[in-house]
C-alpha cells in the first residue's frame, strides 16, 4: 500500500486492519473504493472476511485486481488449491482477472507495480474512454496561432497535403473520403493504363487505336497543346500535308 501510495500520489486506500475491521466497515470500504486489490496468500479464500470482501466487490461491481505472493516464505499459495477451496460462486474471479505476480526484489518489484497500475486503468477507464474517443474524435486543424486546448489534432498544413494525396485521416468528412476514393479508381486505373504498354511494345510508326486513346486519356493536355504547336510550326504542318 505505502508503495502504491507513492506512485499514485492523490489516491486513497483502505485497509480493513487500519481503519475499520468490522463487518460493517469493510462492506462499507468495498463500496466506496473503484478497485479492490485481493492480495492472494495461503488459506486466503477459507478466510470468512475475505470471501465477504470478494462477495461485495462482485455485487457492487468493482474493478478487482488479483495480486499473488511469491515468496514461500510470506505465504506463497498453490493456485489449485485456492481454487479448489473458493467457494463456487466465487471461483469465476480467478478465471475472468489476471493474476499479477508480486516480488520482493526491488528490480522486479517495479515489475508489478506497473502491472497493477495498468490494470486498475485498463479495467476501469480503458475500454470506456477508448469508446468514447472513437465516437467524440472530429477532425480538427490546428492554427499557427492559437493551440489545439487538448485533444487530437492535426497541423493544418499535414491535413490539407493528406487531402490533396487523397488519404482520409481519421474523423475525416464525407466528401474526404469520397475524394479519397476517386483518387485511388484515378491512380489504379491510370497504373492498368500504364502496365498495359506491356502488351503494346510496338513503336510509333505501328500504333494503334488503342495506343493513340491510351495517350490520350493519360495525357489530356496533348489534346490542347499538340494542334497549337501544330499551327505554329509549319515543318509539322508540312510533314502532315505530306502524310
Amino acid at each position: 500500500m505505502m508503495i502504491l501510495t507513492a506512485r499514485l500520489p492523490g489516491v486513497s486506500f483502505w485497509l480493513d486492519v487500519e481503519q475499520d475491521p468490522t463487518e460493517k466497515g469493510m462492506r462499507h470500504g468495498v463500496q466506496n473504493s473503484k478497485d479492490v486489490l485481493i492480495y492472494l496468500t495461503t488459506g486466503l479464500v477459507e478466510s470468512k472476511y475475505c470471501q465477504m470482501e470478494m462477495r461485495w466487490a462482485l455485487e457492487f461491481e468493482k474493478n478487482i485486481i488479483l495480486v499473488m505472493e511469491t515468496d514461500e516464505r510470506h505465504g506463497k499459495p498453490s493456485i489449485d488449491t485456492l481454487i479448489t477451496s473458493c467457494p463456487p460462486d466465487l471461483k469465476h474471479i480467478f478465471a475472468e482477472n489476471v493474476i499479477i505476480p508480486w516480488y520482493r526484489d526491488p528490480e522486479f518489484r517495479e515489475i508489478s507495480v506497473e502491472k497493477i497500475i495498468r490494470a486498475r486503468s485498463v479495467k476501469k477507464a480503458g475500454p470506456t474512454v477508448l469508446a468514447e474517443s472513437t465516437t467524440k474524435l472530429k477532425f480538427k486543424t490546428r492554427s499557427k496561432s492559437c493551440d489545439s486546448g487538448g485533444g487530437d489534432v492535426f497541423d493544418w498544413t499535414f491535413v490539407y497535403f493528406t487531402v490533396l494525396c487523397g488519404v482520409a485521416l481519421p474523423g475525416a468528412g464525407k466528401k474526404t473520403k469520397a475524394w479519397s476514393m476517386a483518387v485511388r479508381i484515378i491512380l489504379l486505373t491510370c497504373g492498368c493504363m500504364c502496365l498495359s504498354r506491356v502488351f503494346t511494345t510496338e513503336g510509333p510508326a505501328f500504333w494503334d487505336t488503342g495506343t493513340i486513346v491510351q495517350i490520350v486519356v493519360r495525357c489530356p493536355s496533348n489534346r490542347l497543346l499538340v494542334p497549337a504547336r501544330h499551327a505554329r510550326d509549319p515543318e509539322i504542318t508540312a510533314y502532315r500535308g505530306l502524310a
